[in-house]
């Protein structure tokens, strides 16, 4: 095993201690920038699921009139842009608020 000299050590050491630091900040820049993403991200989802809810209610208050409570409630607690967008599909083509309410019921 070479010798190292403490002149060296303190080098290694310094060396480690920059490597550590250098390796910290890019962690963090990247934690960042990634949980900025995310947060991004889920953003949008809760704003598209919010504006799909507003949509289906209000498409079913100008075709019906004002809507049952319980239902605008259904409608409201849904977070599945995928069965709101059925739900304002057919908020557009059902006949009824009947339809609509059976509707629901089938698709839970």
């Amino acid at each position: 095993m070479p010798y190292v000299t403490s002149i060296e050590r303190m080098a290694m050491k310094e060396g480690w201690q920059k490597g550590r630091l250098e390796g910290r900040q890019e962690g963090e820049q990247e934690g960042w920038q990634k949980g900025r993403q995310e947060g991004a991200l889920e953003g949008w989802q809760k704003g598209q699921i919010a504006s799909l809810q507003a949509a289906v209610v209000e498409v079913l208050r100008g075709r019906f009139g004002e809507l049952p409570s319980a239902l605008q409630q259904v409608i409201e607690q849904t977070r599945d842009s995928g069965r709101l967008t059925r739900q304002l599909q057919l908020a557009i083509r059902c006949p009824d608020i009947e339809a609509f309410r059976q509707f629901l019921q089938a698709d839970n």
